[in-house]
């Protein structure tokens, strides 16, 4: 591991610890986990914990982007929460970031913290490829109600 990217890991562990109260050896665990799941590329905490806003019925929110030419089955991610409810000791609820609305993608990139990241690049593809989507889907949905508004009148 580089100079960069030890101190970048650091640096998020810190942000982690404060956010969630999560123990270094819990964020050590998570990085080991998911470093040995080869098909996640990157994996994002986001919702209430990731704000900050943890409530005591507040479950884990965990979003990961897998490599492409790996099949998305129920049986995975089923296994991803049962290892994560395993590792971080709270109810845990992963979400698939391959086969989700790009509304939600943007809603993980913009407001969730980064957990684990293999290929900064195509962590970095994916954000500018989920904003694209996110933007065009606003000029779609003017268009729409411009059409719409037209109709009526």
């Amino acid at each position: 591991m580089g100079v960069w990217r030890k101190s970048f890991y650091r640096a998020r562990c810190t942000m982690l610890v404060k956010v969630f109260r999560m123990d270094k050896m819990e964020l050590r665990e998570l990085h080991r986990f998911f470093k040995g799941e080869e098909p996640i590329v990157v994996a994002y905490l986001f919702g209430s914990v990731a704000k900050g806003a943890v409530g005591g019925l507040s479950d884990v929110d965990v979003a990961v982007l897998l490599s492409k030419g790996y099949d998305l089955t129920l049986d995975y991610r089923l296994y991803l929460i049962d290892k994560l409810t395993e590792i971080i000791g709270k109810e845990t609820d992963v979400v698939m970031l391959n086969e989700v609305s790009p509304l939600l993608r943007y809603e993980v990139i913009k407001c969730g913290k980064v957990l684990y990241c293999r290929d900064e690049c195509e962590r970095v593809a994916f954000e500018e490829r989920t904003l694209d989507e996110y933007l065009d889907m606003g000029r779609i949905e003017k268009e729409y109600l411009r059409c719409l508004l037209q109709k009526e009148s």
